[in-house]
């Protein structure tokens, strides 16, 4: 099975307990023989990861977890409390879907 977390922050930005509980989850998973990623948005430098791809998309691996950032710094004000309508990251995160076999 292949399994998609989605998380507002993650690795390697964030490093609370909300991620490192989505982590044990998926590092689980994957031990139970899943594919697992894990996308979340990236506020800091793209020089955190070990890649970014053409279309901005972020990647690395935390502890043997595929990650993917989708740039969010268009993001307004309101939207750490998740009232806030943005339609550049639902639009970055459709692409992101529609562009790899997750």
């Amino acid at each position: 099975m292949r399994i998609l977390f989605v998380v507002h922050q993650f690795m390697p930005e964030f490093r609370a307990g909300t991620e490192q509980v989505t982590l044990n989850l998926a590092k689980s998973a994957q031990r139970g023989g899943h594919h697992v990623d894990v996308v979340t948005c990236s506020l800091r430098e793209p020089s955190l990861w070990l890649r970014v791809d053409k279309g901005g998309v972020r990647f690395s691996t935390i502890e043997g977890i595929p990650v993917y950032g989708l740039s969010g710094h268009q993001m307004g004000g309101l939207a750490q409390l998740g009232i806030d309508d943005d339609k550049e990251m639902v639009a970055a995160f459709a692409r992101f879907l529609g562009g790899r076999d997750v």
